[in-house]
C-alpha cells in the first residue's frame, strides 16, 4: 500500500503545478494582449498629434486654414475616443474582477 502513495502524491503535486502554470501563462496572455491593443491606440494618437502639427504648420506658413486642419482635427478626436473606450474598458474590467 505504502508503493502507491509515494506516486500518488507525486502526481498530486505535479498536476497542481501544471495547474498553477497553466493559468499564469494564461494570464500573462491576456496581459500581452492588452499591451498589444494599448500600444497600437497610443501609436495612432501619436501618429494624429504628428499629423495634426504637420498640418497646422502648413496652415500658418499659408496663412490660411484649410479642410486638411479638419480632416486632421477628426483623426484626432476619433483616436483621442478609441483610447478612451479602452481605458473604460479596462476600468470596467478590474472593478467587475473585485
Amino acid at each position: 500500500m505504502a508503493q502507491y502513495i509515494i506516486p500518488a502524491i507525486a502526481a498530486i503535486i505535479v498536476a497542481l503545478i501544471e495547474f498553477r502554470g497553466t493559468r499564469e501563462r494564461k494570464r500573462t496572455e491576456a496581459r500581452a494582449a492588452r499591451r498589444t491593443q494599448e500600444s497600437r491606440l497610443s501609436m495612432d494618437m501619436m501618429f494624429s498629434t504628428s499629423e495634426m502639427c504637420d498640418v497646422l504648420c502648413v496652415a500658418l506658413q499659408g496663412g490660411a486654414i484649410n479642410g486638411n486642419v479638419e480632416h486632421a482635427r477628426e483623426e484626432a478626436a476619433k483616436a483621442r475616443e478609441a483610447y478612451k473606450s479602452f481605458l473604460r474598458d479596462q476600468a470596467a474590467t478590474q472593478v467587475s474582477k473585485i
